[in-house]
């Protein structure tokens, strides 16, 4: 162990002996940093109190100032946070969510235009209360690659309770292709969903431009189709390639008969219809509406 981490861990035991059980040798500061949070958010759940949590964070500031910059340092700052944000959670009953890929999500390689790979996150409601998962999208210049299937969307979790979102990657073109995964929940404001990077890499030559096409029909049922046909999506992500076609004319429809769309990454609009010159890959979104 670095003299940081031993110093940290002397820290913790000098205020609770329990909270630091089960270290290796060698053990870094950030393995003994995520295990002494855990079990400080435990006993905190245990207790109702955020009195161990306080000992952990007060304790990581101190290894904040003993090593001065670099990995441990990084890893001191971001565990302090992390405990600070959890004696909120205790406190003021909230609820929390966790995603068990980091910060990053690989979802591999896949053919463009052949078959999708696949793959998940899981959700655990890590809070006091239960966690509420709202809609599930995905954001930035590939997003329509990736594919965000069946599982957590409109899931109340109760506290340790999962879910597993499985998504489909299918690029629109080689090389790398990235995208942010956006679980929306119950958190308090001004929390604006959860992220996490979404990375996978397409194979094979140059591929013919796709339109991609989100329809949120949260406030109305409903589709949209395209002309050429390949579009006829009733919601969530569908995707398409048109071969020589350069322009496609989207069309939204609704169940109950009428309705209003509000339409975004369109050439040109006119009322529940959409015109998207297909030069280069394209992103459309459709908000259906009564």
């Amino acid at each position: 162990m670095t003299h940081t981490t031993v110093a940290y861990l002397g820290c913790v035991e000098a205020k609770d002996k329990n909270l630091t059980q089960g270290f290796e040798i060698g053990a870094e500061l950030p393995a003994a940093a995520d295990s002494t949070v855990k079990l400080a958010y435990t006993r905190a759940q245990q207790d109702d109190s955020g009195a161990a949590l306080q000992f952990v964070k007060d304790c990581l500031s101190l290894a904040k100032e003993w090593a001065g910059s670099g990995k441990e340092a990084d890893a001191a700052s971001s565990y302090e946070k992390k405990a600070g944000d959890l004696i909120k959670v205790v406190k003021q009953k909230l609820p929390a969510i966790e995603l068990d890929a980091s910060g990053r999500l690989d979802c591999g390689s896949a053919a463009v235009g052949g078959a999708a790979a696949t793959c998940q996150v899981k959700v655990t409601s890590t809070g006091v209360v239960p966690l509420q998962v709202k809609n599930i999208e995905t954001a930035g210049k590939d997003r329509g690659d990736f594919r965000v299937g069946g599982g957590c969307a409109y899931q109340k979790l109760e506290p340790n309770e999962s879910c597993v979102i499985s998504l489909e990657f299918t690029p629109s073109a080689a090389g790398p292709r990235e995208a942010t995964l956006i679980v929306h929940q119950n958190l308090p404001r001004p929390d604006r969903g959860t992220q996490l990077d979404l990375v996978g890499t397409g194979t094979g030559g140059s591929a013919e431009p796709a339109l991609a096409v989100s329809v949120d029909t949260s406030a109305a049922k409903g589709a949209v189709t395209s002309e050429p046909s390949g579009i006829d999506c009733p919601g969530t992500v569908c995707k398409a390639t048109f071969g020589s076609t350069t322009s496609v004319k989207l069309t939204a429809t609704y169940a109950q008969g009428s309705g209003h769309v509000s339409w975004e990454g369109c050439d040109s609009t006119d009322g529940d219809s959409c015109v998207v010159k297909l030069t280069a890959d394209r992103f459309v979104t459709a908000q259906l509406a009564p």
